[in-house]
């Protein structure tokens, strides 16, 4: 049986589109008793799948976790962060198959599904896991060669990394087998094949918005039940009470079994949404704090990764020069607060100079070979690879971890390069940062340098908010004092005077950023990046005013700063809240 899904890491149907089942309707005997062998065939493939999986787990501690741990191949902290995880895992999945044997699929799941969220603190910690994996191979030999041996075994036959993603793979599994598992059951109780396939997509539509709780959509979907029987209003006190309302047309025809696979349906669907979600913040806590090392340095802690501060996006633009008018290549980093402008620049190393400093003028008879003498000498100390133990090995361990690190974080997820270049370049080591500006969103606008889409330009008409005069955006400028000693309005001189870049800006792919006194204007590839730019810096923006008219923060007076003012301005707020705190307890 196939179906339409999603690529990542929750496997659910496409949105709008027909699960493609060949499943055939009840008009006919023989149409029932074919639902009834396809009904059977799904539980045994879902208990054979489980017993395999299960069988894949015991092999990761029979051949690697129990020996490793035996040998001492691996420090203890090291094999708890690898391996430590895996055990409760094992546990509730045990407890799951043994469930299904006994009490049936639907008692079973809804008794287990509250435990799947044990899946979630695997799924964070996964690629930290792999990152530390591959670190001690290569730091160790023996290691190195004990995976080796144990992988190519007859009883294992697999590589370890495939092992370890068995976990992450399961739960988008289970709602996959439940969905088409729901749909036959769905039609073995009265319902014909487009209304089976539109209840189990609306639930899967249902369920993967962020804000549902797995306990809580199952405990809804019970309810509406419970109300059907006693013929009772269903109230619609929430929005998920609502969503779930299309439920109520046929809730009357299902049996209880049907009902409570339903809710586990609607239950393992957002567990796998939230534990997608869980992933995605774990990734942009990850590039946060390598945005923080890189654009505020290696020694600053906790400035970019605050609470409640959230990496929206990042990418590479060109900045237009206002002189010549040719565009710079430039870093731009939105977060939900604040607004990162970075310069990148590639470091240029020195090269060795192979004559020393002082040097006895040579004789002419010995100036050749003294000269060549030299040269030899000189590229044997320079190409001497210097003996593992002379370097000391913590310091060694911390460079091996912080390269592999770098190497996941900026591991191309996509095959468009266009939206790994920054990741790509962030991660280079030749590569620096300067002229980093930070500027506060809440005083920011947006205004596109081209003709928007319809769709666009509605919505930033919808948002509207009062902008800055051209006397006050030129206060501070240097063009000001031209425009003072000529004599001239702002009205009256020529845009072009002050603004080369933005001649026939209708025709470019550009977009300025104004905050306060300072603006900038930058230009890129496409209309449709351009376009998704101004649309999550406005969005980001608006959410930020909004956020501010009922809270009044101590950011409230920051103005566009270097990123030095910026580092010392939140240190400086990090120790009054502190102070604030020790007062409120004493």
């Amino acid at each position: 049986m196939s179906m339409k899904f999603t690529p990542g890491f929750i496997g659910s149907p496409v949105s709008g589109e027909s699960l493609e089942f060949p499943i055939p309707t009840l008009s006919t005997p023989t149409a029932l008793s074919q639902l009834k062998r396809m009904k059977h065939h799904l539980v045994e493939e879902l208990i054979v799948s489980e017993i395999k999986y299960i069988r894949y787990l015991k092999k990761i501690f029979t051949y690697f976790a129990e020996p490793l741990s035996l040998n001492e191949l691996l420090p203890d902290d090291m094999h708890a962060e690898i391996f430590g995880r895996l055990k409760p895992i094992l546990s509730v999945n045990e407890t799951l198959l043994e469930s299904i044997l006994t009490l049936g699929i639907e008692e079973a799941f809804l008794m287990v599904t509250p435990c799947l969220k044990l899946y979630a603190d695997y799924a964070r910690r996964y690629q930290t896991t792999l990152v530390l994996l591959e670190t001690c191979i290569t730091f160790n030999v023996d290691l190195y060669r004990f995976i080796g041996r144990q992988e190519n075994s007859p009883d294992v036959n697999l590589q370890l990394s495939a092992l370890l993603i068995m976990p992450i793979q399961r739960v988008p599994r289970y709602s996959l087998m439940l969905q088409e598992l729901l749909l036959v059951c769905l039609q073995l109780d009265g319902l014909d094949s487009m209304q089976a396939q539109h209840c189990v997509r609306s639930i899967i539509e249902v369920t993967q918005t962020d804000q549902v709780i797995p306990e809580q959509v199952c405990a809804r979907v019970m309810s509406m039940y419970e109300c059907a029987q006693s013929r009772q209003p269903y109230a619609e006190d929430s929005d998920l009470s609502s969503n779930l309302m299309f439920l109520g047309n046929f809730m009357h025809r299902l049996r209880f079994r049907t009902v409570q696979l339903i809710a586990v349906l609607a239950s393992i669907s957002a567990t796998a949404t939230y534990l997608n979600e869980q992933i995605r913040i774990t990734d942009q806590a990850d590039v946060a704090a390598l945005l923080q090392s890189r654009l505020l340095g290696r020694w600053t802690s906790n400035l970019l990764l605050v609470p409640g501060r959230r990496l929206l996006r990042l990418g590479l633009v060109s900045k237009v020069n206002e002189f010549d008018g040719r565009g710079q290549p430039r870093l731009l980093v939105l977060l939900s607060d604040i607004l990162i402008f970075a310069t990148p620049y590639k470091r240029h190393q020195l090269r060795p100079v192979s004559k020393p400093l002082r040097t006895r003028k040579p004789t002419r008879s010995n100036a050749l070979i003294r000269s060549r003498l030299d040269t030899q000498h000189w590229h044997s100390k320079l190409h001497r690879i210097a003996p593992i133990s002379s370097t000391p090995k913590r310091s060694l361990r911390r460079r091996l971890v912080l390269s592999a690190w770098l190497n996941t974080v900026a591991r191309p997820t996509t095959p468009n390069f266009t939206h790994d270049s920054p990741l790509r370049l962030l991660a280079n080591k030749n590569i620096r940062f300067s002229g980093v500006t930070v500027y506060p969103l809440h005083h920011c606008r947006v205004e596109p340098l081209f003709n928007p889409s319809a769709q666009l330009s509605q919505t930033l008409d919808s948002r509207s908010v009062p902008v800055t005069s051209m006397d006050e955006s030129l206060a501070r400028s240097r063009m000001h004092t031209l425009i003072s000693q000529l004599s001239l309005t702002p009205g009256d001189c020529d845009r072009s005077l002050w603004s080369p870049s933005i001649e026939d800006s209708t025709n470019q792919n550009a977009f300025t950023v104004h905050c306060r006194g300072a603006s900038f204007t930058v230009v890129v590839d496409s209309r449709t990046y351009a376009e998704d730019w101004v649309r999550s810096l406005d969005d980001a923006i608006r959410a930020v005013q909004l956020a501010r008219q009922s809270l009044r923060k101590e950011s409230s007076a920051k103005r566009p700063m270097a990123v030095y003012d910026f580092i010392h301005y939140e240190q400086w707020l990090e120790t009054k809240r502190a102070d604030t705190m020790v007062r409120r307890f004493v």
